[in-house]
């Protein structure tokens, strides 16, 4: 009875091997065009060449998945930036007359950033500001220009991006006076 056993699982072993090569050689032929092939096997005598009428696949080039740029087009500068003063901001008499002059001029002198990202434009904008502020003798210039960056639009009919934008900007000036405090407190 063992040896029965035995051979019927022989014979199934090898029926199962028999279907699974079938099935392979049968892919790799409807895959590739026949064709046929001249193979230099070495042997005893050099001027013996094999000829193989059968046919053989062509082997396959490897797929290896390669990544799908990403198309990010490149945000366009913004055609225009204007801010301007708005006189209705302050109440009346709440500035000087040299702060007023002092934050015309530096809205007129400071290169308003058109970059289309807005946290891009708020830091740029800050940095510029910043600079502008150091030139002037004047004590709460910053706050005021910042004011008035962000009481006009970044980009007209963006709330998001007006948003964003009024969002980095009071984070930096938020940041930079805390760095200013701890610069003081340490002199």
């Amino acid at each position: 009875m063992r040896k029965l056993i035995n051979g019927a699982s022989i014979i199934l072993i090898v029926i199962s091997i028999y279907v699974l090569l079938k099935t392979v050689f049968d892919a790799q032929q409807v895959k590739s065009t026949p064709a046929t092939a001249v193979a230099a096997t070495p042997t005893s005598s050099p001027n013996l060449l094999l000829a193989s009428t059968t046919a053989t696949p062509e082997p396959t080039p490897e797929l290896t998945p390669t990544p799908t740029p990403v198309a990010t087009p490149t945000p366009k500068p913004l055609k225009s930036r204007v801010v301007k003063h708005q006189p209705d901001q302050f109440r009346k008499g709440a500035i000087s007359k040299e702060e007023l002059s002092a934050i015309k001029k530096a809205i007129k002198t400071i290169p308003w950033s058109r970059n289309s990202d807005p946290k891009t434009a708020a830091d740029e904008d800050y940095a510029a500001i910043v600079k502008e502020c150091e030139k002037s003798p004047v004590h709460d210039l910053l706050t005021d220009l910042i004011t008035e960056a962000v009481s006009n639009d970044y980009q007209p009919n963006n709330q998001t991006a007006n948003s964003a934008y009024f969002t980095e900007l009071n984070s930096d000036f938020e940041n930079g006076v805390k760095t200013d405090r701890k610069n003081q407190e340490a002199h």
